[in-house]
């Protein structure tokens, strides 16, 4: 736990790990562990050494800065919502924006069902054209600088692959036709002599319980 005042060390004990001068950077890219000799030195030596900016501001602005200019490569522009922009900063310590694809039947699906998947779940930004078209492609940021960062690519794009796939087959009319049919049918069955029919057993369910502790004589 690094904990100074200037040069001076600030003796404290957090969660009895107690207060020194050491500097642990990156888990995969930087030093494991260096001294710092003032707290001035921070910022700077954990760029340089660490691989970490610590800066939230800075990484924030090179994160969008570097998002705009992946969608502009790809003739659009990315939907860098505040708040997800945030979250993301939040989330990297050495941001690294990459571009990856998805296929292009997915854009048949209701573009709001693909960007909640995208921003919601995956935490990617969606990238539009400028007619503000969706287009089959979104950008993320991954952590590392990877020796092979189409792999990484690779990666996201089959990870998000099955999560599209739901949204596509959850909005595709058979699957409405389906639902609409088993409302229809199971409409008039009995479910209990006590609740009624199917369509009324919500109603019936509450009535029930409501007079469940009579019954039992616990009132």
């Amino acid at each position: 736990m690094t904990l100074l005042l200037g040069d001076k060390v600030i003796p404290a004990t957090i969660l009895g790990i107690p207060s020194d001068r050491v500097i642990r950077g990156h888990r995969f890219m930087g030093e494991p562990e260096f001294t710092i000799d003032h707290a001035d030195q921070y910022p700077q030596i954990l760029l340089e050494r660490g691989k970490v900016i610590a800066d939230y501001e800075q990484r924030k602005a090179k994160i969008k800065a570097d998002a705009q200019e992946a969608a502009r490569k790809i003739g659009g522009q990315a939907d860098l919502s505040e708040s997800l922009l945030e979250e993301v900063t939040s989330l990297v310590e050495w941001p690294v924006v990459l571009t990856a694809k998805f296929e292009e039947k997915f854009l048949a699906v209701p573009s709001e069902a693909l960007v909640y998947t995208m921003k919601g779940d995956q935490k990617y930004f969606p990238v539009y054209d400028n007619a503000g078209k969706l287009l089959p492609n979104f950008i993320f940021v991954a952590n590392i600088e990877s020796k092979d960062p189409q792999q990484i690519i690779s990666g996201n794009e089959k990870v998000v692959r099955p999560r599209l796939a739901d949204a596509e087959f959850s909005s595709i009319p058979t699957v409405k036709n389906v639902w609409k049919i088993t409302c229809r049918v199971w409409k008039p069955c009995c479910s209990n002599s006590n609740l009624g029919l199917c369509a009324t057993r919500p109603i019936a369910s509450r009535r029930w319980r409501a007079g469940l502790p009579n019954r039992l004589a616990l009132t």
